[in-house]
């Protein structure tokens, strides 16, 4: 891949990694948790390629300082009240730390990995609340309509 291209490719990813994050900025605590989450993952998953081939293509990177490394937006923090398992959200937690500091460094291969991480675990995590969310919207429309579940022979 060229050195061109893959400043292209960097600042695509760039473009849907912001965004991604400014959906979870001010969110309302609703279904679309799920697809945010998603959303998120791709988001990493994209940057993660970005920055394999910008190592790839021998690009530098300008270590960030300490001060400037970027934390979960509100939706994604620990006090948010956020759904989903609990030892997901603690590697989600542990994998936002291990990014800020990949980002203090010089390895866009580092970054890459970090980035793949992330996406990773947010993927799960994606998984987990959509699941989450089923059940509950199964669970409401049980009671909702007492009789759906007989009627369908699942009671």
């Amino acid at each position: 891949m060229s050195v061109d291209n893959a400043v292209t490719e960097l600042r695509i990813a760039q473009d849907r990694w912001e965004s991604a994050l400014r959906a979870h900025l001010l969110a309302p605590p609703d279904a679309g948790y799920a697809r945010r989450l998603r959303n998120f993952a791709e988001a990493c998953e994209q940057q993660q390629t970005a920055y394999a081939h910008a190592a790839a293509a021998g690009l530098g990177w300008t270590p960030v300082p300490p001060s400037e490394t970027p934390e979960a937006p509100p939706e994604l923090s620990p006090d948010s009240g956020r759904r989903g398992p609990p030892e997901l959200w603690g590697r989600f937690d542990s994998a936002i730390e291990d990014f800020g500091r990949t980002l203090e460094g010089i390895s866009l291969a580092s970054i890459s990995h970090a980035f793949g991480e992330l996406g990773e675990i947010t993927r799960a995590l994606s998984r987990a609340v959509a699941e989450q969310d089923a059940v509950a919207q199964a669970a409401k429309r049980d009671t909702t309509y007492p009789g759906a579940r007989e009627a369908s022979g699942g009671g």
